[in-house]
């Protein structure tokens, strides 16, 4: 094993408030992921389509969008939402996919897979997620974001629309993608068979609703934009109300990004793949 990966944390971690003042590390969290993996990237913009998702309740949010060119009669192919992080907020319907989601699509390419995509874009400074980033612990509000509904609206949109397993809907995320991608699998526990939330948080109250999901979550443990605590906590919370499906890795010594090595290993992909609702594939 990789000398940077610790072994699961079984008990929760609360950090000191004083160790995350106002705005700590954020402009670092940024720019780290506008520096990530983009060696994949050309290739995953070729595969993908830009969309805008036009939501009858008010609003628009790009996305882009694969789908298999010629799918086969009677097939029904696997969904992997990925949330982007505030790196790649805006509205060019582009940078979204650069960091986790190209790994995805490279992975998939390796290993012949086919399966439909989705990556929705916030704008510049809209959260997906109504939270501060440095704080230790949030509680999720009683409705979305306009951004996440609209991601929402854009998942169920595709799920009436194309072949797809709804036994093997995923969402990834990263930074405060990883936020998102907690509260998707907290908000619609029934939708997704797992999750790869990355350097993000959730909250601690809604474990139970997590405990029949799978999920792996990756954090770092030096990590200065978002408290590791964060990942650490919901773990230990998912596994204290009976989940049995929860996984954590955490890199020893990393800091914020660590959605490069973690889309690095091709083990993550292939145990997401793996996973179906009510149990992994055989």
């Amino acid at each position: 094993m990789n000398r940077h990966i610790l072994a699961t944390v079984a008990t929760a971690c609360i950090c000191a408030g004083s160790a995350f003042a106002a705005g700590s590390g954020i402009k670092a969290q940024i720019a780290s992921e506008r520096k990530g993996n983009t060696a994949a990237f050309e290739a995953a913009f070729a595969a993908t389509e830009a969309k805008t998702w036009k939501s009858p309740n008010g609003g628009t949010l790009p996305y882009r969008l694969h789908v298999p060119a010629k799918p086969e009669p009677g097939r029904l192919y696997p969904l992997v939402v990925h949330m982007h992080g505030a790196g790649s907020w805006g509205t060019n319907n582009v940078d979204q996919i650069r960091n986790g989601g190209a790994d995805f699509i490279a992975w998939a390419k390796r290993q012949g897979e086919e399966y439909v995509f989705i990556a929705p874009q916030t704008p510049r400074r809209r959260k997906w997620v109504d939270t501060p980033w440095e704080q230790t612990k949030s509680t999720m509000k009683e409705k979305p974001t306009p951004s996440l509904r609209m991601a929402m609206e854009i998942i169920d949109d595709a799920v009436a629309r194309y072949p797809i397993d709804r036994n093997r809907i995923y969402v990834m995320g990263i930074s405060m993608g990883g936020y998102a991608a907690w509260e998707l699998l907290q908000r619609r526990p029934e939708l997704f068979a797992a999750g790869l939330p990355c350097c993000g948080g959730g909250d601690v109250a809604q474990a139970p609703r997590l405990k029949n999901v799978a999920i792996w979550a990756f954090h770092g443990s030096v990590d200065k934009g978002v408290p590791v605590c964060r990942s650490r906590d919901m773990v230990a919370a998912i596994k204290a109300a009976g989940g049995k499906k929860i996984l954590y890795r955490e890199y020893k010594g990393l800091g914020h990004n660590v959605w490069t090595p973690t889309f690095s290993d091709d083990k993550v992909f292939k145990w997401l793949f793996s996973q179906r609702r009510g149990g992994e594939r055989k």
